[in-house]
């Protein structure tokens, strides 16, 4: 039984070597694009702030980014000025570190308009990303009035210099109007409560056989064999189950106090 355990652990050691011999080499040296270029943006009326967080050891390309509006007016965003860089993909190129925000001024925006940005980078241990395209919703905005100038309101012409003096009319008295009783709210009727799954318990047994199966779980059943069965003392049909209850009801109490806890 030793050596059906030491053959089965090498076995499994010898997997994981294989998977790992054909990993893509030095892959797991550079980060998601969006953890080396993270971006965010806010909109103000109409004011829309881009900004990326650059990671150290990585860059963006000025010349990458591009700008499209669906369903709005914008002005062309103005870029700031990059630092010069040369490499291998684009050769002299102006790029961005540590930091970049672009504002875009929004002339006016319909209720369902969004902005389009492109942008692509790379790092400095030679590995560039593809480009990256992100679509922005925007606020409605209306377009700004050219004529920023009051209209005055002219006054009205009087008839006569002097106002003439009208006596009030005599007011009828009228009864008081009766309150009308509003009637009482009709009675809510209680929400429905959620259907729950019929025979839980049942549920619960057939998914638990069915992890039995699963192809991480057969590894154990040789293992959990010798645990049980094993020894030089050949046991009893009743001692042997004995021990498998107690396996099992141990596992299946671990698993049901750290799921209902």
């Amino acid at each position: 039984m030793a050596y059906r355990i030491i053959t089965l652990i090498l076995l499994l050691c010898s997997t994981s070597a294989t998977a790992g011999l054909f990993d893509a080499p030095g892959r797991s040296n550079f980060v998601p694009a969006d953890q080396a270029f993270a971006f965010d943006f806010q909109q103000q009326q109409h004011d829309v702030n881009l900004s990326w967080q650059i990671k150290d050891g990585y860059y963006l390309y000025r010349q990458q980014f591009t700008f499209s509006a669906a369903g709005a007016t914008i002005d062309e965003p103005a870029l700031p000025a990059g630092e010069w860089h040369e490499d291998e993909f684009y050769g002299k190129s102006e790029i961005f570190r540590q930091r970049l925000t672009v504002p875009v001024t929004v002339k006016e925006a319909d209720k369902e308009a969004t902005l389009t940005v492109t942008w692509q980078g790379c790092a400095d241990a030679g590995f560039c990303y593809p480009p990256e395209t992100k679509v922005i919703p925007l606020s409605a905005v209306r377009a700004a009035s050219n004529d920023g100038q009051a209209t005055a309101i002219e006054p009205m012409p009087s008839t006569s210099s002097r106002p003439a003096f009208n006596p009030p009319l005599p007011v009828e008295p009228r009864p008081a109007p009766e309150l009308a009783t509003s009637p009482a709210p009709a009675a809510v009727p209680p929400a429905d409560t959620p259907a729950r799954l019929p025979f839980t318990a049942l549920w619960a047994l057939l998914i638990g056989i069915g992890i039995a199966f699963t192809p991480c779980v057969l590894p154990m059943y040789p293992l959990i064999s010798g645990i049980v069965l094993g020894g030089k003392q050949r046991l009893s049909t009743a001692r042997a189950l004995l021990l498998a209850f107690i396996y099992v009801q141990g596992m299946a109490l671990t698993y049901t106090a750290l799921g209902w806890w």
